[in-house]
């Protein structure tokens, strides 16, 4: 189903390189393989929207969307926003609670870990990364903010964050009357903060550079919204 240009779907691939299966796994086959024709297309598991320029704009994993009461947040755009943060090395947005009704939770890895050594420091910190987020109609109403030593990665890529692990992680910094169990119309100001997580005086640079690794966090670009 092609969807009208703007609007949020996954993304499918077709070319002659396209493996028609997977190999010994029917089952995953039939769920990314759709039959057209003499040809096939490939589900990605990536979101997208096409722009009127026919320009691909790439939203994130499928599987890693905040669906809140108030609806979708995608992983690439919202990251971006606070990224923007020169002391912000890494973010990573995971939900908390069911799909449908999930808490949206911005964990960061701090460039500078002076940012992060005492409450004060990690409570000014907050103030300023939400400031960004207020800026933007898409991450405006995320109000929970994390912060985190080291992220996890993908063991075959050791680049792409881990955002599943993380969100356990967050979950077990969350207190009750925390994210996990917030409702949609509770913020911040009305219940104690979550645990702060303790981190290292060193911090491990990314040894591809300031802006090495994933895509999540090279992209800066604010001029089209997520859709």
């Amino acid at each position: 189903l092609e969807l009208p240009h703007g609007e949020p779907g996954e993304i499918a691939a077709r070319a002659p390189w396209v493996a028609r299966v997977y190999y010994n796994r029917e089952d995953d086959t039939r769920l990314a393989k759709i039959k057209d024709g003499d040809s096939f297309w490939h589900r990605m598991g990536d979101i997208g929207r096409m722009d009127d320029s026919g320009s691909l704009w790439f939203l994130g994993r499928k599987n890693q969307r905040v669906i809140t009461s108030q609806g979708t947040l995608y992983t690439i755009p919202s990251e971006s926003v606070f990224n923007r943060h020169p002391d912000v090395k890494k973010s990573a947005l995971v939900g908390l609670g069911d799909r449908g009704h999930q808490q949206p939770v911005m964990v960061i890895e701090p460039e500078n870990p002076d940012r992060v050594r005492s409450k004060n420091d990690q409570e000014t910190f907050r103030r300023e990364l939400l400031k960004l987020g207020e800026e933007i109609d898409w991450t405006r109403d995320i109000r929970e903010i994390l912060f985190h030593p080291e992220f996890p990665v993908d063991i075959r890529h050791n680049a792409k964050i881990f955002r599943e692990q993380l969100a356990v992680w967050a979950a077990s910094q969350t207190t009750p009357g925390g994210p996990r169990d917030a409702g949609p119309s509770r913020g911040r100001e009305n219940r104690p903060g979550p645990p702060l997580w303790p981190l290292r005086a060193q911090s491990r640079r990314n040894r591809q550079g300031r802006f090495g690794g994933h895509s999540s966090n090279t992209s800066r670009d604010f001029r089209n919204p997520p859709g």
